[in-house]
Order: C-alpha cells, then sequence, then structure tokens
C-alpha cells in the first residue's frame, strides 16, 4: 500500500482450459483489515480477467501434404468468440506466436481477430 494505492502482485495458473472456456472471467477478490466490530477498516477490491482460448488451425496444399516441401498457414483464433483485441492484448498476443514459430511479431498477419503465419512445412513439424 503506497499513498492509499494497494499494489498487488501474483500469479495463478490454470491447468485445465478448455475451448468452452474463452469469455468467461476469472475474478479475484481481496482484503486486509477488520476491527474487533466487524467493520472494515482496510481495503477491498476485486480484479476481473477474461479468459481468451485460442485454437490452431494448419492449412497446406495436397501436394506438401505428400511432399513434405512447401509452407503451412498456421491460424490462431478464439475458440468461441472473435472479437477484436485491445492494442496491448494484440501486443501479447502476437509476442506469443513469434516466440511459438521464431517470427518476429510484425511477421504476423491479423484479419479479423484471426492471427496467421506461413511456416515451412519442416519448421512446423519440428
Amino acid at each position: 500500500k503506497n499513498n492509499g494505492d494497494v499494489f498487488m502482485e501474483d500469479h495463478f495458473k490454470i491447468v485445465i482450459l478448455t475451448e468452452a472456456m474463452d469469455g468467461n472471467t476469472v475474478s479475484c477478490e481481496y482484503s486486509k483489515g477488520q476491527n474487533g466490530s466487524g467493520d472494515w477498516a482496510g481495503y477491498t477490491g476485486r480484479i476481473e480477467a477474461v479468459l481468451c482460448v485460442f485454437k490452431l488451425t494448419i492449412e497446406t496444399s495436397e501436394d506438401v501434404c505428400e511432399t513434405c516441401v512447401g509452407d503451412v498457414k498456421l491460424e490462431f483464433k478464439e475458440s468461441i468468440r472473435n472479437i477484436p483485441v485491445e492494442t496491448n492484448v494484440d501486443n501479447i498476443i502476437r509476442s506469443k506466436i513469434a516466440k511459438m514459430t521464431n517470427l518476429k511479431p510484425e511477421e504476423i498477419h491479423v484479419d479479423s481477430s484471426v492471427y496467421s503465419v506461413f511456416l515451412p512445412i519442416a519448421t512446423a513439424q519440428a
């Protein structure tokens, strides 16, 4: 607590994440301080986050599939919802996809909240 503001940092991990959880809200309530009469003398609050669950679709031609030579298209899109994302969320999504694919965030194409990249099939299989 600093100048009346409450600063908290914590992490949690969701072990089982399903497609049906896309768009669900995770909330955390916190409080501190209750005097002997039951009145709150400290602070209380609530933080909420909306889950974005993405699924991966891989597209390729029959020729690339048979010869294992050429590019495949990887598409990442939300499982259920298809809403535009805020700039900071977009940057996080691009960063995660870039890390998974060894590409630069600017190499990731976005169209209607669908993130896509092209990779050589040998790279995609690794």
